[in-house]
């Protein structure tokens, strides 16, 4: 008994230190990166000094990121509404995502695979990345995990329980829902593997159908809103509001791996990942069809989360981006970390272990920014707005602005407006902003900032300044600076 008891002891502090260590990884250097004009509207639209109303004016007419940006903006009411707060927000969902997703796997395998998936997870750069960034989809995966857990949960004779636990799932459905639209493909394939159940086993219970039906209407109830308000905003033509104009069909090389080299961190690392969990699914295919359990949902779920936006993107305009399926980590983590572990051949058991393991690490330690940063300086992947404000404020002109971008329904210009003007409050400078409605006589020189992270094509002076030229420039992460004089 004490022998069982300490097993189990050292399987939670070995759990414990996985979770800890993976929350270090994100924590450290938490705002190296300034934000990229995508994260500067959810910042915008956050603004805790506006109604409610407001803000959902502003989300509506910006994203479908309706539940984390409602949130976000009570997360700055209550910490406060600064440039070095808000990606503490995504943080803590990162935080809580690995150890739902550990909970998760404690009640679908041994601890031998709930300590090699979390740890695979922990150390993951998608999620690493996406843990601080101020988007959605760290949420909706803390979600997704929630609603498996749930839709997994042993359901018992007792029908109080089994109403609790029906309310709880949908409950999280419409929250996971509305945090993305994407996420619909979760629901769907949870519904189809039902069905399919059923047809298979030609067995259900009365909670099966209270189940799936409760989820049919919960989810048109969110399709309904959803039309009525994101759509309507953001384009009268649903196909092209689904659609963003921005996004391109697949290329022929996306099918040799499927975003695994995104979701990895290499072409190499996600080649690895794709040919083991293949060889999984292959290797134990008996087990899935046969057992018809959770692994055959997430199956189910893997393919149906490339299959329905590729179909739709091929029929009528592309849909399908890699973070927009996020989700599909959870998935492809849990078969990977289940079955590797019940392969019987020891050597090739512990080589794919070995390998899944250490070559991630080694990727970590010497290519990505979130292992070399413990070592060595660390370059900005995102608009560098802290050394373009340094520059200035160390320049003989004290003056800037920024380049309009008119191209968009949401105003990009107020969403740049606020962020560099929050900047400023954080930073000790004697600098001025020239806005562009400002009516007084236009200064001799000014500097503008040109951000190029969703900027197509090169510099032109802006049409208040034509009578200027460019005297000086700087060149900074997917950001220019441009000096400009009479």
């Amino acid at each position: 008994m004490k022998k069982i008891i300490s097993k189990k002891n050292k399987s939670f502090i070995f759990l414990l230190i996985i979770i800890i260590l993976g929350s270090l990884i994100r924590v450290y250097n938490i705002n190296y990166d300034d934000l990229s004009s995508d994260e500067m509207v959810s910042f915008w639209v956050s603004d805790p000094s506006i109604s409610f109303k407001e803000t959902l004016i502003r989300i509506f007419s910006s994203n479908w990121m309706i539940l984390y940006e409602i949130c976000l903006k009570y997360f700055h009411y209550l910490f406060g509404y600064e440039v070095y707060v808000s990606r503490y927000f995504s943080f803590f969902f990162s935080v809580l995502s690995l150890i739902s997703f550990g909970l998760l796997l404690l009640k679908i395998t041994k601890i031998e695979s709930v300590i090699l998936g979390l740890f695979i997870l922990s150390i993951n750069i998608y999620h690493i990345r996406y843990s601080i960034e101020l988007r959605s989809y760290i949420f909706s995966f803390f979600l997704v995990t929630l609603f498996i857990y749930f839709a997994f949960r042993n359901t018992t004779v007792n029908q109080k329980t089994n109403i609790l636990n029906l309310f709880i799932l949908n409950l999280i459905t419409i929250l996971m829902l509305f945090c993305h639209p994407f996420t619909l493909l979760v629901v769907g394939s949870f519904v189809i593997f039902e069905l399919s159940k059923f047809y298979k086993k030609e067995i259900i219970s009365s909670y099966n159908i209270f189940l799936i039906t409760s989820l049919v209407f919960t989810t048109m109830f969110f399709l309904f809103i959803y039309f009525q308000t994101t759509l309507k905003f953001i384009d009268q033509d649903i196909l092209n509001g689904i659609s963003p104009d921005w996004l391109w069909q697949v290329k022929p090389k996306f099918y040799t791996n499927f975003y695994f080299s995104k979701y990895f961190g290499s072409r190499m690392l996600g080649l690895v990942h794709l040919g083991i969990l293949l060889y999984c699914i292959i290797k134990f295919k008996k087990n899935l069809l046969e057992d018809f359990n959770i692994y055959t949902f997430f199956v189910f779920l893997i393919f149906f989360s490339y299959f329905i936006p590729l179909a739709y993107g091929y029929i009528f305009k592309p849909m399908l981006l890699d973070r927009y399926i996020f989700f599909i980590l959870i998935p492809i983590i849990c078969l990977l970390s289940h079955f590797v572990l019940f392969i019987k051949t020891k050597f090739l058991r512990y080589f794919f272990v070995a390998l899944i393991c250490l070559i991630t690490f080694l990727n970590h330690l010497f290519y990505e920014n979130t292992g070399r940063q413990f070592y060595t300086s660390i370059n900005p992947t995102k608009p560098d707005t802290h050394n373009a404000l340094r520059i200035i404020n160390n320049s003989n002109t004290k003056l800037f602005t920024f380049s309009r971008d008119d191209r968009y329904a949401i105003n990009t210009n107020k969403v740049y407006e606020n962020y560099l003007l929050k900047y400023l409050n954080t930073l000790n400078y004697e600098l001025k902003y020239f806005g562009y409605g400002e009516v007084k006589t236009k200064p001799n020189k000014i500097w503008v900032i040109y951000f190029r992270d969703i900027a197509k094509g090169e510099f032109q002076i802006p049409k208040k300044f034509l009578e200027y030229r460019v005297v000086e420039e700087q060149h900074l992460n997917n950001l220019n600076l441009y000096l400009l004089t009479k």
